[in-house]
């Protein structure tokens, strides 16, 4: 085990703002300057992948019983996640940052695989939480209670039995343990937050949720690659603080992938940073004008393409755009001081930051 990383001065005060940050503030920063503005080498961190796979089918054979249900119904909410198999999968984050401290990223192959079984769990309960149609595309015709139980299995105890069966020191293990979970009780929390959400939404309040049903996971995923190497709480709770921002990044990004999620969203009435933004901003005569819109998208197509015109239009926009561009700059920054050395894998997260701001602001066209 390595007991000391380079890692440049400001550290500190960098995780400070991220912190403020992930509140609910807004910091005054410049623009970041070329981060990430090349393209990435992603092949470096997607040859792992076969291992993970490798590792997580290995855990499900090993956690349910020999040609049980239970194996069938949680190979197939795997395969439901949307990222598995595809170039710039986050399921990897982990494996990205060990690989920006040493250059191998093998070690962490076993967090790669938890997360991969974690993530592939989250997504399809969420979609079952929102009452999203499920894909019973596979043998057996799975309902979402079937489903539900597979998730269940892909959130806890499958997961749990890659800590328990990996090749690592005994406090290691312990310390994965304990991360996962709090990151499960964090998430869960988010959930909850995200579910109660009031009608009087704040920027604060969304981004509370997002922390913890996003951010907090891959917090966990960067702590538990970094603690193979080190035990240091200021390099830990700086991974955290970039792992979870790396996590809100994601999540508005999912929220902006196309015009029908973004319908979807108001439609349920799920509180979005976007919207959170539109509703707290400006004059209250506008905001008032905004939460009628808003509670008549919940049943009217026209009065959600007219709340998501609003938002995406004039000041609106530009100042959520101004917002995100601050996370943004703040993950390249403190990933540049956490990672001081450039390497591939610096690359490919730096990339993921970008991609991630950008399809969050991407404006798309109102279907007829």
């Amino acid at each position: 085990m390595i007991g000391r990383i380079h890692i440049a001065h400001p550290v500190s005060q960098l995780v400070e703002k991220t912190e403020s940050l992930l509140s609910g503030a807004d910091l005054d920063r410049p623009a970041a300057e070329n981060a990430g503005k090349t393209p990435a080498r992603y092949a470096a961190l997607g040859e792992w992948e076969a291992q993970v796979e490798q590792r997580v089918a290995k855990s499900v054979e090993s956690s349910c019983p020999e040609n049980s249900s239970l194996t069938e119904v949680v190979n197939h909410v795997l395969r439901l996640d949307p990222y598995a198999g595809k170039e710039w999968n986050p399921r990897l984050f982990a494996l990205a940052v060990l690989g920006c401290l040493t250059g191998d990223p093998s070690a962490a192959v076993d967090v790669g695989a938890l997360s991969r079984l974690w993530w592939a769990g989250a997504e399809t309960f969420d979609d079952i939480v929102d009452g999203a149609p499920m894909d019973h595309g596979a043998p057996g015709g799975w309902s979402p209670q079937h489903l539900l139980i597979g998730a269940t299995a892909c959130l806890t105890l499958i997961p749990q039995t890659v800590v328990e069966q990996s090749q690592v020191p005994a406090e290691v293990m312990a310390y994965w343990q304990d991360q996962l979970t709090a990151g499960s009780l964090a998430a869960m929390e988010g959930q909850l937050i995200d579910l109660g959400a009031s009608p009087d939404i704040t920027w604060r309040q969304v981004l509370s949720g997002y922390v913890g049903k996003i951010g907090a996971p891959y917090g966990r995923d960067a702590v538990m690659a970094v603690r193979l190497i080190t035990a240091e709480s200021t390099i830990l709770r700086g991974w955290r603080s970039f792992g979870r921002l790396f996590g809100i990044l994601r999540q508005v990004r999912n929220d902006n992938l196309d015009f029908r999620a973004q319908d979807e969203d108001l439609a349920n009435g799920t509180a979005t940073l976007l919207l959170a933004h539109a509703m707290t901003t400006g004059p209250s005569v506008r905001q008032t004008e905004l939460s009628t819109l808003r509670a008549a998208a919940r049943q009217d197509p026209e009065a959600r393409a007219e709340l998501r015109c609003r938002m995406t239009s004039g000041d609106i926009f530009s100042g959520y755009t101004a917002r995100i561009h601050g996370l943004r700059d703040q993950a390249h920054e403190l990933l540049g001081q956490l990672a001081a050395r450039e390497s591939d894998y610096r690359d490919v997260l730096h990339y993921m930051i970008n991609e991630a701001a950008d399809r969050a602001l991407v404006k798309h066209a109102i279907a007829a």
